[in-house]
């Protein structure tokens, strides 16, 4: 059971090349991913194979977000 205060959406950016002050820089890859303390710690369970439960407040079109990306990568 986890249980955490501060669920948030990751936004995680890739550069092909090291990033130039000044210049455009553009991202080749981008992840979105559920994040907070207690949820990374619960997907870390869920990977290695236990069944992690996490307890989150959650709301809005970002709480839906959060719940659906969770339900992924298996945290109930």
């Amino acid at each position: 059971l986890c249980v955490g205060l501060s669920p948030t959406v990751q936004r995680t950016l890739r550069f092909a090349h090291p990033l130039v002050l000044g210049d455009v820089n553009r991202a080749s890859q981008t992840w979105t991913t559920a994040s907070g303390k207690a949820a990374n710690v619960a997907r870390v369970a869920a990977t290695l194979g236990a069944r992690s439960v996490l307890i989150h407040p959650l709301g809005g079109e970002s709480g839906d977000l959060v719940a659906r990306l969770l339900a992924a990568d298996g945290v109930v």
